[in-house]
């Protein structure tokens, strides 16, 4: 959210009034959720500051280094967490599929092999099952 006042209240500059609304925006529209916050109090005279960025306050929120510390930090959270998370089921159609073929070609394999092994006259192995297509007819699955 700061980054977002930042980026508003630095961009007043080329774009005029149309950010600083948007800045007046966000504490109109925040201000139920922030004003007990004691971190937020002194954000609310940002929109009325001249030159916020010479503010001792906020100066620190108005360099690039704060704000590609904050980008960077974002991005290495978000890595963590879809690292951790299991990937969807439906994500993992085609290794599944690969490995079935895989598998199935194995067992082929050591069946002729056994096959050779015995003399027998065995049936022969079956065919090798085309993967299914994904079923996206919603229609058929509620039924």
């Amino acid at each position: 959210m700061r980054r977002y006042v930042v980026q508003a209240a630095s961009s007043t500059e080329t774009a005029g009034n149309r950010n600083r609304d948007k800045v007046h925006e966000f504490f109109e529209k925040m201000a139920p959720e922030i004003h007990n916050r004691p971190e937020w109090r002194d954000w609310f005279a940002l929109p009325f500051l001249k030159a916020p960025e010479d503010h001792p306050t906020f100066s620190v929120f108005f360099s690039r280094q704060w704000q590609d510390t904050l980008a960077v930090s974002l991005h290495n959270f978000l890595a963590i967490v879809f690292q951790c998370m299991p990937r969807p089921t439906l994500a993992q159609y085609q290794e599944d599929s690969a490995l079935m073929l895989q598998l199935q070609r194995e067992n082929m394999d050591l069946r002729s092999r056994l096959e050779a092994l015995t003399g027998a006259g065995a049936a022969p192995p079956p065919e090798l099952l085309p993967a299914q297509p994904i079923m996206d007819d919603f229609n058929v699955v509620a039924q």
